[in-house]
């Protein structure tokens, strides 16, 4: 018994890297449009392989990221775990009652607020841009902020994109780089 499951290990850590870089590969031929239905699969590996490609893409899927605005399909991949940083995160469930009443209270990510993030993601080359995939309103008193992707911050984050978006199509990625202006630095909104 030890022999196999030995060899079983041996085998899933000789192949299984295979698998996921034929994947990875497979993903970068997909359009853009294509790939944002990868970012919506509810099977977590596809949609962390789409993050991926999202970010190996760069500048070139900014615009496509900026279409999800309003796509309230739940996204069940990772975008911001840190390590060093303990908050609880929810997954969607298979119970529409108790999914509704989560993302009410903004305890989930769609689709859109994961948009919302890549752009910001791309714009710094990284997933690292902060500790959760949860919106903040940096407009209020620190004690009444909290890590939430309610109706209202998303609103505020999208605000902000718009306008970003604005000098993105004008000046490209690299000058907004060069000039420190990312997506959300004049905004009251930030991921936590």
């Amino acid at each position: 018994m030890d022999v196999r499951l030995g060899t079983l290990i041996f085998a899933l850590t000789m192949f299984l890297p295979l698998g996921i870089s034929a994947q990875s590969r497979n993903l970068q031929a997909v359009s853009d449009m294509k790939l944002m239905d990868k970012l919506a699969s509810d099977h977590e590996e596809v949609a962390d392989q789409a993050v991926q490609e999202v970010l190996r893409r760069g500048g070139s899927i900014i615009t496509t990221l900026l279409a999800r605005k309003g796509d309230k399909r739940f996204f069940y991949g990772t975008l911001a775990r840190d390590e060093n940083f303990v908050m609880e995160f929810h997954s969607p469930t298979k119970n529409a009652e108790v999914n509704n009443r989560l993302l009410k209270e903004g305890k989930l990510v769609t689709v859109e607020v994961a948009a919302i993030y890549l752009v910001s993601a791309v714009y710094f080359d990284s997933l690292q841009i902060a500790q959760s995939p949860y919106l903040t309103d940096l407009s209020l008193l620190p004690r009444d902020r909290r890590a939430a992707n309610t109706d209202d911050v998303i609103a505020k984050a999208w605000n902000a994109l718009d306008l970003w978006s604005e000098k993105f199509k004008s000046l490209g990625l690299e000058k907004l780089r060069e000039s420190n202006n990312a997506p959300f630095a004049d905004a009251s909104v930030r991921f936590w």
